[in-house]
């Protein structure tokens, strides 16, 4: 058992959010947005004609009558949506960008009896990516449905509508800062991540970003530090992966089907 919970650890330290491009792939990213860009405009132009107007007029009313949140595994796709190949090249899309096949996988799952709503919180290059991964990669070996998203900002709107459209499924949500835009009872677990911030420096070097940490990086973590269920690590997660999981298992209070599903031989593989 010791052997499926590191397999697990480890597969969750090297996956990446699904089927979106994060801020952070810097020039290759801002290359795929101009040349969208480049389309949108070259689109818009073709409106411009006299003959097109028509064209134009039912755009914009697809656009009105557009998702607020775009799910490309339902077919609903947002105004100028970037979805192309399985893969959302916006980097600050909020939408639910959960694979199809995936998503029928979660259609066969006895829907759970309470809905709850997960925040995995914590600043950039602190564990933050890997903490949401976890969660809900133990929420899929626990046979628990969910649908996950990025939020750049926190609203009471935004959690209450992803709410209202998973008719019952976990919502697990990543995000980065602060926002006194919500209403924090609106979750039912927040986890948090921290992390030496000679680290953090060392990160943001390695990845081309600013050398300097924001003053606002250290006052939102405090923030976030008073409403967290739980604050991770990152020295814990590179050293424990496998402790780290089961006290998440433990905090979701889904550590028996957790166990119960790894020793299935028929089970996929974590």
């Amino acid at each position: 058992m010791a052997v499926q919970r590191f397999d697990l650890a480890t597969s969750v330290l090297g996956c990446w959010a699904p089927t979106r491009l994060p801020r952070s792939t810097g020039a290759c990213w801002r290359s795929l947005r101009h040349k969208q860009q480049i389309r949108l405009r070259w689109r818009d132009s073709q409106f411009d004609r006299p003959g097109h107007r028509p064209i134009f007029r039912a755009a914009m009313k697809d656009i009105e009558e557009a998702p607020s949140c775009c799910i490309p595994a339902d077919g609903n796709f947002c105004p100028g949506c970037s979805w192309q190949d399985d893969t959302c090249y916006n980097g600050e899309c909020e939408g639910l960008h959960l694979p199809v096949e995936e998503r029928k996988q979660h259609a066969q799952w006895l829907a759970p009896e309470h809905q709850q709503v997960i925040i995995a919180a914590g600043p950039e290059r602190s564990g933050s990516t890997w903490l949401f991964n976890a969660v809900r990669l133990l929420l899929k070996h626990a046979h628990i449905p969910y649908d996950p998203y990025w939020i750049t900002t926190l609203t009471t709107d935004k959690l209450q509508h992803r709410k209202r459209h998973a008719h019952g499924r976990y919502v697990v949500i990543k995000t980065h800062c602060w926002s006194d835009e919500w209403d924090t009872k609106e979750a039912d677990y927040i986890f948090l991540t921290h992390r030496d911030l000679s680290g953090v420096v060392a990160s943001y070097k390695r990845v081309g970003w600013a050398f300097k940490i924001p003053d606002s990086y250290v006052q939102e973590h405090q923030q976030w530090q008073d409403v967290a269920d739980e604050d991770v690590a990152y020295e814990n997660i590179m050293n424990t992966p496998e402790a780290q999981l089961h006290m998440l298992s433990q905090a979701l209070n889904i550590t028996r089907k957790v166990f119960h599903d790894s020793i299935q031989p028929d089970q996929e593989h974590w």
